[in-house]
């Protein structure tokens, strides 16, 4: 070791390579692609919370929104609440928004009306945050937000007076506070059978709406038709005055055009049908919404009718994306009046789903995209009419959810992907370790796919991942007798919603007397290692020797020297 020491810095630097170089142990080649893995856990952050106006006219309906999104790495429940205090700081009112399933990285926007009848005018504040199960972590709170809003009277006071009763309402075109219970009046010369009783639109639409009346005396009736309750360029009929036979039923058309400066709010439209004899008025609610004010909102507009020949309610809904971007996924839920949850839904064009949420018989539809300025028409009718309409035009018990689909891979990550090295013509494993981080058991497909001539068993899985749960799949891989060089592999997961993939390098080990360029770093045999060392020993002494003669050394064997050249015989044998 002294002589090694001594020497100059060049010969020292081929010694310790050579030290290095013969000191390595070839050991057996494995493939592995390795990804970090942290604690399951959930977090809600609550982003923003709005309201379509902060000045909200008394008997308006006005949308509060909530943006929330999920920080952890697992799918968890959340439910978003709106808390409205008045000025004194006292709670009293609450919105509660329908659970939802949110996925890691996942932003989601729920929409849900407010009607601010009722409440005097004042300020107010409205507070909201979002629960959730947090599995694992610290809290199932959101941060709280909120924002200051005003209820005022409208300008002409048309709603802060007490409820006019129905057959009292007279011409005007202000909204009114509308009156606790809406009934048809009968006793005249037509019965109103079917008939538009709630007509929600914004300012600046126009419409028409159908209506019939049936003649049921034994004698012809000279009708007079006229409205009350709008202002009368609001709102026309196609025929003011007609005759009926006995037993006819007359169809009539009622045109609304709602001026682009009109107040928001409603407007409670009676229709009189009379003559000497008598009259038969029906009640029709036009309601005026906010367009989407100074940050837009999916505006929802609701049409009801009712047919009492047929026994059924029918519900028109128009979604207007009133906003400057492309909505890419919309839920829209809406729920039946609780006196009619126990009759029949149909849907009429656009199927939804029909489910139980918190007790509440709710539809539900799914729209993968909404364009900016585009409407969406929804229609279902209820088997069943109520003789009494505040059910019908109270009808606020609809939410919006807006959010990107879920991609696969938030929810199923792939941990680790490995396998040994394989020889040509033998059989090795692969092994996958996954994790799921659902909430909802989720039925995969998995595959390994393998350059040509490789094969992999089985050829597929089927696999029904548990909730927050780990996984293992291993596939049997075949190494063809002619593969010469290392290939890579990869597993795919798949759903028909979307898939995730990671790719795995399959060395393949080569003939040691014949390896490849790409096998592993070094293939050797210990028999080939032995004489490696001597041909390096070999080369080293010739290069001492070369020194010693350039320098103009003789070959004068001292005894330094014949004590290292004993050393190195006494090496070269121990080899």
């Amino acid at each position: 070791m002294q002589q090694i020491i001594c020497m100059n810095n060049a010969t020292r630097a081929v010694i310790c390579l050579i030290l290095l170089l013969t000191t390595i142990s070839i050991a057996q080649v494995v493939g592995s692609v390795l990804f970090v893995s942290a604690q399951v856990a959930s977090q809600i952050v609550l982003n923003d919370l709005s309201i379509t106006e902060d000045e909200v006219q008394q008997g308006e309906t006005v949308s509060f929104s909530v943006t929330f999104e999920n920080i952890g790495n697992a799918q968890t429940t959340a439910t978003a609440r709106v808390y409205i205090f008045n000025s004194s700081n006292t709670l009293i009112d609450t919105i509660n928004y329908t659970p939802t399933s949110i996925a890691p990285n996942q932003q989601k926007v729920q929409i849900k009306s407010w009607n601010s009848n009722g409440w005097p005018a004042g300020d107010y504040v409205a507070k909201a945050n979002v629960t959730f199960t947090p599995y694992n972590a610290s809290t199932n709170v959101s941060n709280e937000l909120s924002l200051n809003f005003e209820i005022i009277i409208p300008k002409g006071g048309g709603a802060s007076g007490p409820p006019l009763e129905p057959g009292k309402q007279e011409l005007g075109e202000k909204p009114v506070v509308l009156p606790p219970e809406i009934t048809p009046i009968i006793g005249g010369p037509v019965d109103f059978v079917k008939f538009p009783v709630l007509k929600e639109v914004v300012p600046g639409q126009s419409a028409i709406q159908g209506v019939q009346f049936t003649n049921r005396r034994d004698t012809e009736q000279v009708v007079e038709i006229e409205v009350q309750g709008i202002a009368q360029d609001w709102i026309a009929v196609s025929n003011d005055k007609t005759t009926v036979m006995p037993g006819e039923t007359r169809n009539m058309d009622v045109a609304i055009s709602i001026p682009q400066d009109a107040q928001v709010g409603d407007y409670l439209v009676r229709v009189d049908a009379k003559d000497e004899g008598g009259k038969s008025s029906d009640f029709m609610v036009v309601r005026v919404k906010n367009a989407g004010g100074e940050r837009p909102a999916p505006v929802v507009l609701r049409t009801v009718e009712v047919d009492r020949v047929n026994r059924k309610t029918t519900v028109n809904v128009a979604i207007r994306n009133s906003a400057q971007k492309k909505i890419e996924r919309l839920m829209f839920e809406d729920t039946v009046p609780q006196e009619l949850e126990g009759e029949q839904v149909a849907f009429m064009d656009k199927p939804g789903e029909i489910k139980q949420i918190e007790g509440r018989k709710a539809l539900l539809w799914e729209v993968p995209e909404l364009l900016s300025n585009e409407e969406l028409k929804l229609s279902y009718t209820i088997d069943g009419v109520l003789s009494e309409y505040s059910p019908y035009v109270n009808w606020y018990a609809y939410s919006i959810e807006i959010a990107k689909r879920v991609d696969l891979s938030e929810l199923v990550l792939i941990t680790d992907l490995s396998a040994a090295a394989i020889k040509p013509g033998e059989k090795g494993q692969v092994s996958a370790s996954m994790l799921y981080v659902g909430e909802e058991p989720l039925e995969v497909s998995m595959t390994l796919e393998a350059p040509a001539g490789f094969i992999v068993e089985p050829n597929y899985l089927l696999v029904t991942l548990q909730p927050r749960s780990a996984f293992t799949a291993r596939f049997d891989l075949t190494v063809p007798e002619d593969a010469l060089e290392s290939q890579l592999v990869r597993l795919l997961v798949f759903t028909d919603d979307g898939q995730v993939s990671a790719r795995l390098p399959i060395v393949v080990l080569q003939p040691a007397e014949a390896p490849p360029p790409s096998a592993a770093l070094i293939s050797l045999k210990p028999a080939d290692v032995t004489m490696l060392g001597l041909l390096i020993i070999a080369l080293v002494v010739g290069y001492l020797l070369y020194n010693r003669r350039r320098d103009g050394g003789g070959a004068s064997f001292n005894e330094e020297r014949l004590e290292y050249a004993r050393s190195l015989k006494k090496l070269m044998k121990a080899d």
